[in-house]
């Protein structure tokens, strides 16, 4: 089935119509196959797959001594066309940057046909294009304890206000803030990262979308708005997956509202999460504050854990009771 992403209801009528089926998932579909060999690395540039983990750039790319480069990272449901891999939204992300900040033009057909290439060999693409055009695209395995992440849930750090990222609305490669962010998380032991604006407010995590469950139904925080800045507003850039969740719920009667992540609010939250398109939902277990100091602890692991599900059975992946 070719669902169009963009269509709130396709990954739902996809279920329904019984075209996501358990039956349809092989090894690598649902990421069983966890490694690839080094010998076996590949990857796709500027319209041809190149073998090896190396890559030829010219000193004066900018991508390469700004990191000034676009990028989107999906995992692949079945194929490319699959509900749950929101392709034309992946492709619109990238697409809408590239105009809005005036790269050149990639080509798209180059872009499709890495993608098809490299999904072939591993479970998650992640696509980058260059200010002049040129498409880089790579792959890699799931996160070999991603079961046992959502099983048991993790620990996050809550950075200060310094770990903000640059132009947040777009998905760049400029990435060193929370990069440092996620680095000193895990000095701490922490699985995951929350980075914070001037007034505290949870954002985002360092690779995902944040969800809180309190008073009954889930919680985001607000998008990045350039008129109002980061004052008025919270969760940084909108997330493909994000959406998948947002329109399950939605479609199951539940309430999705997005207000700004105080930290006193954040104290009276049943309980928090993370998503991104690769990983699915991850269930935080508590939070720890620059100090080390626990700021927040989960106390009902039933609404992460039912919405995980509810992820799982509509893209047809095994269900951990």
């Amino acid at each position: 089935m070719n669902g169009d992403p963009n269509n709130r209801d396709s990954l739902t009528e996809a279920v329904a119509q019984g075209h996501i089926n358990s039956s349809q998932v092989n090894s690598r579909q649902i990421g069983n196959r966890q490694t690839v060999e080094p010998h076996n690395t590949t990857y796709w540039h500027n319209g041809q797959p190149v073998f090896g983990d190396t890559i030829t750039l010219s000193i004066n790319d900018p991508g390469l001594i700004r990191g000034a480069t676009l990028y989107t990272t999906m995992r692949v449901h079945y194929s490319l066309d699959h509900p749950a891999t929101q392709w034309t939204a992946h492709q619109n992300r990238l697409r809408n940057a590239v105009h809005q900040l005036k790269f050149t033009e990639p080509n798209w057909d180059h872009i499709r046909a890495g993608a098809e290439y490299i999904q072939s060999h591993y479970p998650v693409v992640r696509i980058v294009v260059f200010p002049n055009g040129t498409e880089w695209i790579t792959g890699r395995s799931l996160p070999p304890d991603l079961a046992r992440k959502q099983a048991e849930g993790i620990t996050v750090w809550v950075a200060p206000p310094d770990y903000q990222r640059s132009l947040p609305q777009y998905k760049s490669s400029s990435y060193l803030a929370p990069w440092l962010a996620a680095r000193k998380g895990r000095d701490r032991h922490c699985e995951e990262t929350v980075l914070t604006n001037d007034d505290g407010h949870w954002l985002e995590t360092a690779t995902g979308n944040l969800w809180g469950y309190g008073d009954g139904q889930w919680w985001l925080p607000p998008l990045f708005d350039d008129h109002l800045g980061d004052r008025q507003t919270g969760q940084r850039l909108p997330g493909t997956g994000q959406q998948i969740l947002i329109q399950l719920l939605e479609n199951s009667g539940q309430t999705v509202t997005p207000r700004p992540w105080t930290p006193d609010w954040v104290s009276t939250l049943e309980a928090i999460a993370y998503s991104n398109s690769v990983i699915g939902l991850i269930p935080i277990r508590q939070g720890l504050d620059a100090d080390d100091t626990m700021i927040w602890q989960n106390s009902n692991s039933t609404p992460a854990n039912e919405l995980l599900k509810l992820w799982q059975r509509a893209i047809a992946l095994p269900v951990h009771s």
